[in-house]
């Protein structure tokens, strides 16, 4: 069994670096843009038949709010069930929820979080794909952190403390990892939208799906014309 563990919090999974750019009603507006269309991804991968483990689950981890409607309506879309993620800060409950799901069976587990909304399925496939082979998977981005961290059971212990945002989370995992004679398997990096240039960046992009496909991206491409993010900005 292959389980994909998304982490997101409520009121509206605020991304909270983009609280210090942004208003908070823009950030709410935002945060559960990014946690739709990213639970939508989430569904697709679980939806598809092409891993070589076709017994497929989607969790979403919740520290705060797993009553409130964005939360459950992102659970619908991604056919994932609600649990609640717990311990004292991000690292303890990224490690508590990989051992629960190792104990409810999973083979191989992954984890993201809901900052990076454009993460296409077809990078979740590898990262599973990769972990019939290795021991771990990390996806970088391009500030040194981490947008997917992944491992086979048993899972090595290396949340010592949260991957994701540090700018040099993904230098001290990997050393972490080869301190325990495991050399991870590195997926294509991708972008967390965190800042006003992750915001421009995800405009251009979310122009350049929709594109060729017409209606991608809904929720988050409707957040950022709410927030006025959407004016082309001048030409050079």
């Amino acid at each position: 069994m292959e389980t994909l563990l998304l982490f997101a919090d409520a009121p509206a999974a605020r991304p909270a670096r983009l609280a210090r750019v942004r208003d908070e009603a823009q950030v709410q507006a935002l945060g559960e843009g990014f946690l739709l269309d990213l639970a939508e991804t989430c569904g697709r991968w679980r939806a598809q038949q092409l891993g070589a483990d076709l017994n497929r689950r989607v969790a979403l981890y919740v520290h705060q709010g797993r009553d409130h409607p964005s939360i459950v309506e992102a659970a619908r879309r991604a056919g994932a069930r609600i649990e609640a993620a717990e311990g004292p800060d991000e690292a303890a409950r990224l490690r508590r929820a990989f051992e629960a799901e190792h104990e409810r069976g999973a083979r191989a587990v992954c984890a993201i979080g809901a900052n990076a909304p454009t993460v296409p399925a077809h990078l979740l496939d590898e990262a599973f794909r990769a972990l019939g082979w290795e021991r771990a998977v990390l996806g970088p981005t391009f500030a040194g952190g981490t947008w997917l961290v992944g491992v086979q059971r048993p899972a090595p212990d290396v949340f010592e403390e949260t991957p994701w945002p540090a700018p040099q989370g993904l230098a001290r995992l990997v050393a972490r990892l080869r301190g325990l004679h495991i050399e991870p398997h590195l997926l294509p990096f991708w972008y967390p939208v965190e800042d006003d240039e992750g915001l421009l960046r995800l405009g251009w992009h979310l122009r350049s799906l929709r594109a060729r496909r017409p209606g991608a991206m809904a929720a988050t491409w409707r957040a950022l014309d709410e927030c006025g993010l959407l004016a082309e900005p001048p030409t050079p």
